[in-house]
């Protein structure tokens, strides 16, 4: 049971009992005015004090006009608890990431799954102990990438890496060895991730060995 729910409707409904009580006899009060003469200042001042009354306790059901430490009291208690569990739960999704992000990165060097072509999210989800829709989402807010930016990078390191020790290799050799399915779509990574097109890459990679 919510404690601090049960409190506040518990009061709210207690001080509207004793609003429509203290407002009741200064209505009912009124007839007396006509029914006596002596005393008649008396009772109309009497009916204020209780209309008065009566609207003050309606004016308190608002949260913000009750006792500071009513108020207190209504709020404060759960404060730390919720506290505690928003840490634990931030500090579970922050090991769920570094967790993620281990599982990822280990499968992607060690199998190298981007070296085939048509490689999807789902497949690699699988591979690395979790679902399609959280590896996508991981991805897009960890890394800044889409599920294909992600795989391209690995290709167009490893493209590198051919490149780097066979020295000379056709480029549509390249392209496939690598796991793209067109030459356009690998001109097109090699240049997103290294600011050069393949044939430039090559060519600043020679000069910078001589």
């Amino acid at each position: 049971m919510n404690w601090t729910i049960f409190l506040k409707e518990h009061v709210d409904r207690h001080v509207r009992i004793y609003a429509c009580v203290f407002i009741s006899i200064g209505f009912l009060s009124m007839p007396m005015l006509f029914l006596t003469s002596n005393s008649a200042y008396y009772i109309a001042l009497q009916c204020v004090v209780w209309i008065s009354i009566g609207c003050l306790f309606f004016f308190m059901l608002k949260d913000d006009h009750l006792p500071v430490s009513l108020s207190d009291s209504l709020s404060s208690p759960q404060e730390p608890q919720l506290l505690k569990e928003e840490a634990a739960l931030y500090n579970s999704a922050l090991e769920d990431a570094g967790d993620t992000y281990e599982k990822l990165v280990t499968f992607f060097n060690d199998q190298k799954p981007y070296l085939k072509a048509g490689i999807n999210v789902t497949e690699v989800a699988v591979s690395v102990g979790t679902n399609r829709a959280y590896l996508s989402r991981f991805i897009n807010d960890r890394l800044n990438l889409n599920f294909n930016q992600f795989v391209n990078s690995y290709r167009i390191k490893e493209a590198q890496r051919v490149i780097a020790e066979q020295g000379v290799i056709a480029l549509p050799k390249l392209c496939k060895m690598v796991g793209f399915t067109s030459m356009a779509t690998f001109t097109v990574a090699f240049k997103l991730n290294t600011g050069m097109t393949p044939g430039e890459w090559c060519k600043h990679y020679k000069r910078s060995i001589h």
